[in-house]
């Protein structure tokens, strides 16, 4: 899981049902992208709601290695294929 932290180390959100290992993360207008082996879930921190996309519904493949914001705003997601 993910344990979202303010700034004293106060526990002020968490994650939970994600895959064990998590690869990469990033953080852009209150949502939160965590990059698995089994795709990318994507948690908006103000709903609460988690939604996951991989290749069985968005993307080209599964795995996530990597994530960036880019200077204009946008998310770039690096994957592997099998």
């Amino acid at each position: 899981g993910v344990l979202i932290v303010n700034q004293s180390g106060k526990i002020i959100d968490s994650v939970l049902n994600l895959p064990r290992r998590i690869d990469c993360l990033a953080y852009k207008d209150k949502i939160l992208y965590i990059g698995t082996r089994i795709g990318l879930y994507v948690y908006n921190t103000t709903t609460k709601q988690t939604k996951i996309f991989n290749n069985s519904n968005f993307l080209p493949f599964d795995e996530i290695v990597d994530l960036k914001i880019t200077s204009d705003n946008q998310i770039t997601i690096a994957g592997r294929y099998e």
